[in-house]
């Protein structure tokens, strides 16, 4: 961040720039019948994306209301506010949705891809990180944000930044994409190989899936004992199911924590499954012995029946079926309980394992392009830190 002013450069609130809008607080009633009008919130901007996947709808008149206060256009900023705040995605195409608790910037006269990439620096995550309120749901106001300083170099120098910026993060999404793209392969192959596993075209065995394997949960050490969490024993939580493979959790305990606790110690290749709201069903496979939380469903499966790479596969495309049993009132939860009452197909295991070495071959180049997209943040984090202290000319 800019500590003494250049040359040609002011630092102004971000509300004098930018008018900055909030959407609505209230909860509309949702519709069921009709989807012609999203409500659009935090949960749906996912990685600087829209996701209309699990939008509600609601009628015309709260639609209506709504944008009467807060309407959304092409060229507008939109951002989470509460929750996961910043994130921001710039909007390039004329939208059609309400917001709810989503923070809205619309230009006045600067470039809003400035205001885009600024919103995207460290320096802004961190004071967000550092300025949010709140307990387990952190916010920053709309007061907050049109308060926020931003710098403002001349207009050629935006543009120059823009253009700079614009290239960097072009390659790093364009490497991300390369590898979804081979996750989007291997399900692609998972279907040529077994159809899908919800109809199951091919007539496979079906299964329960308590009878593949030893089931059970996680648990969580006491947490008065400070001792117990300064061991070297990988402790895993839900949020951290995020790749094919678990290595190295956030959180390690002792031996004795796993002694005086419902903790356990699960072997190499456990599958963990998480069971609690926005984290029930997702997925991964120890790479080392390691142990979970309660809110962790761990799968122990027969190397006979099943091929635990093609399992992770299974699931992940029975997970929209699986997801329909979630119950609860606060928070859409599974038990382990009714994890293994779940139906699978089984696929003979000489033809899971067939389709578990596509599998390793399609992560040792995920591995490698994966070095690349790191190595590609890196540098863009680097050319943005340099363009907001005034570096890029």
């Amino acid at each position: 961040m800019i500590k003494n002013i250049l040359d040609g450069w002011r630092v102004e609130k971000l509300g004098k720039v930018f008018i900055v809008k909030d959407g609505t607080h209230d909860s509309p009633k949702y519709v069921i019948d009709n989807t012609t009008y999203p409500l659009l919130t935090s949960k749906n901007i996912k990685d600087g994306k829209l996701s209309l996947t699990d939008c509600n709808y609601i009628s015309k008149e709260d639609f209506d209301k709504i944008n009467k206060r807060s309407q959304v256009h092409k060229n507008d900023i939109i951002m989470p506010m509460i929750g996961t705040i910043g994130n921001p995605l710039l909007l390039i195409n004329e939208p059609n949705f309400a917001i709810k608790n989503v923070a809205l910037f619309k230009p006045k006269a600067d470039n809003p891809k400035f205001l885009l990439h600024y919103l995207k620096s460290s320096f802004i995550k961190q004071k967000f990180l550092f300025d949010s309120r709140g307990g387990t749901q952190k916010f920053v106001s709309l007061t907050y944000l049109r308060n926020l300083p931003i710098p403002i170099p001349p207009l050629q120098q935006q543009k120059k930044i823009v253009k700079v910026l614009d290239i960097s993060s072009a390659l790093v999404e364009k490497q991300k994409e390369l590898i979804a793209n081979y996750d989007l392969f291997l399900k692609s192959k998972f279907i040529e190989m077994f159809g899908d596993p919800i109809k199951n075209p091919m007539g496979w065995e079906i299964e329960k899936l308590s009878n593949l394997g030893k089931w059970q949960s996680g648990g969580t050490p006491s947490r008065s004992n400070t001792l117990f969490y300064k061991g070297n024993i990988d402790w895993y939580s839900s949020g951290e199911l995020n790749n094919l493979y678990t290595i190295n959790s956030k959180e390690k305990i002792t031996e004795e924590a796993l002694k005086k606790s419902s903790a356990k110690l699960f072997k190499k290749n456990t599958i963990l499954i998480g069971m609690y709201d926005t984290a029930a069903f997702k997925m991964s496979i120890l790479k080392n012995e390691g142990s979970t939380n309660q809110a962790i469903a761990n799968l122990d499966n027969n190397l006979e029946k099943t091929n635990v790479l093609w399992l992770y596969f299974v699931f992940l495309l029975n997970k929209k079926v699986y997801l329909n049993s979630r119950a609860g009132v606060r928070q859409q939860n599974l038990s382990l309980s009714k994890i293994k009452c779940f139906n699978t197909i089984l696929p003979p295991i000489t033809l899971q394992n067939k389709f578990a070495k596509i599998v390793e071959k399609i992560e040792t180049i995920k591995t490698k392009e994966t070095k690349k997209l790191n190595h590609l943040e890196t540098l863009h984090k680097s050319l943005m830190d340099k363009a907001f202290k005034g570096e890029i000319k």
